[in-house]
C-alpha cells in the first residue's frame, strides 16, 4: 500500500487542506554568525531531524489500532532517526577537519 491510498483511506473523499505553518515545532536554524563553524550548522540539523523523529513517534500512537498506517509512519521516524546519525557523523568530521586546519595539519 502507498501513501496516497493509505491517506485516502483515512481521509476518504474529504478535500485535504495542508497548513499553512507545518503542524511540527522544529528548532529554528539561524545562522547569525558569518564565519559560524560547520559543525554547528549540523548540531542544528541534528536538532531538527530530532524533533520531526518525535513529532512522528507521537502521530504513530495516534494510529496504533491502524497497523498499516501505525507501521508507515514508525518507518518515516526511523527515516529522521537515520537522518540525524547521517549529520552526527558529519558533525564529528566536520569538527576534526575544523581542529587539523586550526592546528596547521
Amino acid at each position: 500500500m502507498n501513501i496516497q491510498t493509505l491517506l485516502k483511506s483515512v481521509v476518504g473523499d474529504k478535500e485535504i487542506i495542508l497548513p499553512e505553518k507545518s503542524p511540527v515545532t522544529l528548532p529554528s536554524i539561524e545562522i547569525t554568525e558569518e564565519n559560524i563553524p560547520l559543525s554547528k550548522i549540523f548540531a542544528m540539523a541534528m536538532d531538527a531531524e530530532k524533533a520531526a523523529y518525535n513529532f512522528y513517534q507521537n502521530l504513530a500512537q495516534r494510529f496504533r489500532d491502524r497497523e498499516d498506517i501505525y507501521k508507515i509512519i514508525l518507518y518515516i521516524a526511523e527515516m529522521k532517526l537515520g537522518h540525524y546519525r547521517l549529520f552526527e557523523i558529519e558533525r564529528e568530521n566536520a569538527e576534526k577537519l575544523r581542529i587539523m586546519i586550526q592546528s596547521g595539519q
